[in-house]
């Protein structure tokens, strides 16, 4: 659809992480009411303790909650990096971009629930015999996970152009964002890839031991790492953005004063 050059993946995301770099008091100025948020969302889920199918009902209510503390993060976020280009948005926007944002959230984290679900049934089921798990399930739980990776975050990387739009009081609609994409979508989803698999190691390293008890610490080392992945995420997406330079100009909300 566009005669812009290939996204640069490698350069996305090195420059995505030097944005943080460079602009981390920015960023984590903004972030101190979404980690606490994060960190009694994860709290809740330790003593909360969901077993077996309920995991996916708890799965369902976390991703509700969700939008909540990224949009108090994000939006500030995106407008940082945005504003390098239209200095307009070295503003706040109006309250309802908040919501326009916590909407288009909400809708992307739903898709990727969609998707982590048979992999997670997999996984309950792998638990439901007691002591062992079921080596077979396990894996078909693992492989489930591993098919359904990069199809997920190529739809999500088609639509995602709608949260930087949301921060950016652009057109935000899923369809402007998929149209723009046209040809980018494997390219994006690299992008995601490479920006998410480091968090998801280090999740798994820091991931409490089976039969210990998790405490605050834990809670807020969960809460640290979904805060600067989704500020690493929201670089490389703002910079996509950036690379395409649109969305703005046919935006259908009246735009708000700094």
């Amino acid at each position: 659809m566009t005669s812009v050059p290939d996204l640069p993946r490698w350069g996305i995301v090195l420059q995505a992480w030097r944005l943080l770099i460079e602009q981390s008091g920015r960023a984590l100025r903004s972030a101190v009411l979404p980690f606490l948020l994060l960190m009694a969302l994860h709290r809740l889920g330790d003593i909360v303790a969901p077993e077996g199918f309920q995991l996916i009902g708890w799965g369902l209510l976390t991703v509700v909650l969700f939008p909540v503390p990224a949009a108090l993060l994000l939006v500030p976020w995106y407008r940082t990096i945005l504003s390098a280009k239209w200095p307009e948005l070295a503003g706040r926007p109006a309250q309802w971009w908040y919501v326009s944002f916590m909407l288009r959230t909400l809708g992307l984290e739903l898709m990727l629930l969609v998707f982590q679900i048979p992999s997670a049934v997999a996984g309950v089921m792998a638990m439901e015999g007691g002591g062992a798990p079921d080596p077979q399930l396990t894996g078909l739980g693992s492989l489930l996970f591993l098919a359904a990776l990069m199809p997920g975050f190529y739809l999500y990387g088609r639509a995602a152009l709608a949260l930087p739009a949301a921060a950016g009081q652009g057109d935000d609609s899923y369809g402007r964002s998929w149209r723009t994409t046209a040809g980018a979508g494997w390219r994006i989803a690299g992008i995601v890839f490479l920006i998410w698999f480091p968090f998801f190691l280090l999740n798994g390293m820091v991931s409490v031991p089976a039969g210990a008890s998790p405490g605050l610490l834990s809670a807020a080392t969960g809460a640290a790492i979904d805060i600067f992945r989704e500020l690493a995420m929201a670089a490389a997406l703002a910079l996509v953005y950036l690379h395409y330079g649109t969305g703005r100009e046919t935006s259908v909300w009246p735009t708000a004063s700094p």
